[in-house]
């Protein structure tokens, strides 16, 4: 985006580059804006797609569930962001029994830093403690064989599959074509 601006040294030749100066911020900025409304759309689009076929449920039966997950872009003046819909925190780090190592380690990246660790859900206890399910293993070490689900049946839970953080990477590795794409539109 590059732009020469000639300045004669006169007050009608600063006053005109002072008005291209302020036309050329304003297109900088509305580009800017297209750029992460751009990257935002990609990650939406790549984690909708991961989504169609993430488990939210491993049954010990052999059959699995896919979640339906809402995925929304929510702009505003300086951000946008891509919110994830209410399975998604469990398909991104895993509620998984089985699935996901020991207990407080975490297969993804970020699973330390925000405490979200296998086990730590419910103070290291399991969510399967709580509410209507039941738990089947060493309940006090956080870690389950399975969970029993009334009417639904026995189930291990979710394995991490990092959705949101992976569509974020395969997003990132376009950020170059995506810049070219919108500063190069002129």
């Amino acid at each position: 985006m590059k732009r020469v601006i000639n300045v004669p040294l006169s007050h009608s030749g600063i006053d005109a580059a002072i008005i291209e100066l302020k036309a050329y911020k304003m297109d900088f900025e509305r580009k800017c804006k297209a750029v992460r409304h751009e990257v935002a759309e990609r990650v939406k689009q790549k984690a909708e797609d991961m989504y169609l076929y993430a488990t939210y449920n491993d049954w010990v039966d052999g059959h699995t569930d896919r979640a339906l997950v809402p995925i929304v872009v929510e702009e505003t003046e300086n951000q946008s962001i891509v919110i994830a819909g209410y399975p998604a925190i469990f398909i991104e780090f895993g509620a998984g029994v089985t699935h996901n190592g020991p207990v407080f380690t975490s297969p993804h990246p970020m699973g330390y830093i925000l405490n979200f660790t296998i086990g730590s859900y419910r103070q290291g206890r399991g969510w399967a403690e709580y509410g209507p399910y039941k738990a089947f293993g060493n309940a006090s070490k956080g870690q389950f064989e399975s969970w029993y689900v009334p009417d639904k049946g026995f189930t291990r839970g979710t394995p991490s599959q990092r959705v949101l953080w992976n569509a974020m990477q395969l997003t990132l590795a376009e950020m170059d074509d995506i810049i070219n794409e919108v500063f190069n539109d002129d």
